[in-house]
């Protein structure tokens, strides 16, 4: 691969020796969602990528710090795991086509998106592996429909109107109020979000637990800016949980977004 090429270039030459394509998507394993134990350990492989050099070529592949970099020569698969998906479900390995390439970095794209929660009373966040993100409309409500890798399903409905989170509400609700604990430290800022009563927001199969506050936004989430996120603070089983929602952008422009 020329060291002149642009990043396109670049891509479009190295896609074809890739399966699936560099910048299409990876494909999970079927059993990963139908078998929760599988998810016992996310460093078990999540799926395959088939890479098939040119004759004469090998790729240097750095799939991970954790891991030692792989040299393929010939037809080969190598596995990825959840600790190497981005909370956008992305994955993306560093290629070096020779001794004179220093590498670039190649990405694929996935359904997964990453959550990440903190139990009831529990000081760590873990990560939680949502296996999609759809989207039906009823009685004039739009709703979230996120299925997990490990079977459970949550659910976040969005009705219709929504108040726009007060940027110097916020911030005199803080300086009025008594100290807090750690958790109520929001991730989502003030700007383009919105309050959404945690009552719309179902994340176990059980009676429903703790309701407190949550705020949505429905673009520009940290590593994904097309997609949209939420966060609540004393929801069902969780003191935070933190949701990427990869497809309520589709639904944005039915809010009025500043």
């Amino acid at each position: 691969i020329h060291d002149r090429m642009t990043v396109d270039q670049r891509h479009s030459v190295m896609k074809k020796y890739f399966d699936p394509p560099i910048g299409e998507q990876v494909h999970i394993r079927a059993d990963m969602v139908k078998d929760p134990r599988h998810l016992k350990s996310q460093l078990e492989y999540f799926g395959k990528i088939e890479i098939n050099p040119p004759p004469g070529v090998c790729f240097t592949v750095t799939r991970s710090k954790k891991l030692e970099d792989e040299k393929v020569c010939k037809k080969r698969k190598l596995n990825f795991d959840l600790s190497m998906l981005a909370t956008d479900g992305s994955l993306t390995w560093k290629i070096s086509t020779g001794p004179k390439d220093f590498g670039n970095m190649y990405t694929w794209t996935s359904n997964v998106r990453l959550a990440h929660v903190i139990d009831y009373g529990k000081k760590f966040p873990r990560v939680v592996a949502l296996a999609d993100c759809l989207l039906s409309k009823e009685n004039n409500m739009n709703i979230v429909h996120l299925p997990l890798l490990d079977g459970l399903k949550w659910t976040v409905k969005i009705p219709k109107k929504l108040t726009k989170v007060s940027k110097t509400k916020e911030k005199k609700n803080a300086e009025d109020s008594k100290p807090k604990k750690s958790t109520d430290h929001w991730i989502v800022s003030t700007k383009r979000s919105y309050h959404l009563d945690a009552k719309y927001v179902k994340l176990s199969d059980g009676p429903v637990g703790h309701k407190g506050r949550c705020r949505i936004q429905f673009s520009h989430a940290p590593g994904d800016p097309n997609g949209g996120w939420i966060e609540c603070h004393d929801v069902d089983m969780y003191d935070v949980v933190d949701i990427r929602l990869g497809c309520i952008s589709e639904i944005a422009s039915q809010y009025k977004l500043k």
